[in-house]
C-alpha cells in the first residue's frame, strides 16, 4: 500500500530510485537522506501512516502497542536512517522491495544462482514441521538452536521469562537462542542468567551485516554447556 499508493504522493520515481545508486559514500548517502529524502511531505507519512490508529486500521494487533516503548513513526525514521546510512542501499533487497515493490539486483541469499548448490546438497537437513514453538517445546525432543524471529515483543515480560524458560527446557548444552527486536526491547531475563552467555561478538557482526533494518535490536544467548 505504502510503496503503491502513498510514496509517490511524496517522492518522484527519479527520487525514488536514487537512494539505490550505488557507489555512495556514507557522507553522500546522508547528505542525500537529510537533503532531498527527509522533506515534510515524508515526515508526515511517517507520522500518519505509522501512528497507532492507522497501523491498528490496517490489522496490526492493539495489544502489540502495550510492548512498545515511544512513536512508531520515530523508530521507522530511525532505522531508515540506519538503512539509507549507516548501510548500503543498493545491496538492500528487503528496502529495494519496501520502496519499490521489486528486489532488484540485490537479492536475498536463497535466491541467488551462487547458492543453489549449496541448497540442493543440504535439502537433506530440512526437517519440516507445521506447529507452534509452544508445540515443539512440549514433545520432550531437543534442539542445538532456535531462530525466534521477534516473538518476545508481542509478549508481557512476565509471559516472556515464561516461554524463555520452556525454549530453554527443549534446548541441548550449547544451544543457541536467536532473536530480534522491534520496538519493544527483550533480553535475557535475569532469572537465566546464571545459564546463559550473551554473545556479543556474533551480535555485533550480526548486527553491522543484517539488511533486516527495520529491527532495532539483534539478540544471540548461549546455554552454558
Amino acid at each position: 500500500m505504502m510503496q503503491r499508493y502513498l510514496l509517490p504522493l511524496v517522492h518522484s520515481k527519479k527520487t525514488i530510485d536514487s537512494i539505490f545508486q550505488p557507489g555512495r559514500s556514507r557522507a553522500e548517502r546522508e547528505a542525500f537522506l537529510d537533503g532531498t529524502w527527509n522533506n515534510r511531505r515524508w515526515k508526515l507519512l511517517l507520522e500518519v501512516f505509522f501512528s497507532r490508529f492507522t497501523m491498528g486500521r490496517l490489522g496490526r494487533d492493539p495489544a502489540f502497542f502495550d510492548h512498545v516503548e515511544g512513536s512508531v513513526a520515530d523508530h521507522v525514521a530511525r532505522r531508515i536512517r540506519h538503512a539509507a546510512v549507516d548501510l548500503d542501499p543498493s545491496q538492500n533487497p528487503y528496502l529495494h522491495w519496501i520502496l519499490k515493490g521489486t528486489h532488484g539486483r540485490a537479492l536475498p541469499m536463497p535466491w541467488r544462482a551462487e547458492n543453489f548448490a549449496t541448497i540442493r546438497e543440504r535439502l537433506d537437513r530440512l526437517d519440516i514441521r507445521l506447529g507452534s514453538l509452544e508445540a515443539f517445546v512440549s514433545t520432550g525432543e531437543k534442539a542445538d538452536g532456535f531462530n525466534l524471529s521477534d516473538i518476545f515483543e508481542y509478549m508481557t515480560p512476565a509471559t516472556f521469562e515464561t516461554v524463555y524458560g520452556e525454549v530453554l527446557g527443549a534446548a541441548n548444552p550449547g544451544a543457541r537462542l536467536v532473536y530480534w527486536n522491534m520496538m519493544a526491547p527483550r533480553r535475557l531475563p535475569s532469572a537465566f542468567a546464571a545459564r546463559m552467555t550473551t554473545r556479543t561478538d556474533l551480535e555485533t557482526a550480526g548486527k553491522a551485516a543484517d539488511k533486516a533494518f527495520f529491527y532495532s535490536d539483534f539478540v544471540v544467548e548461549e546455554l552454558q554447556a
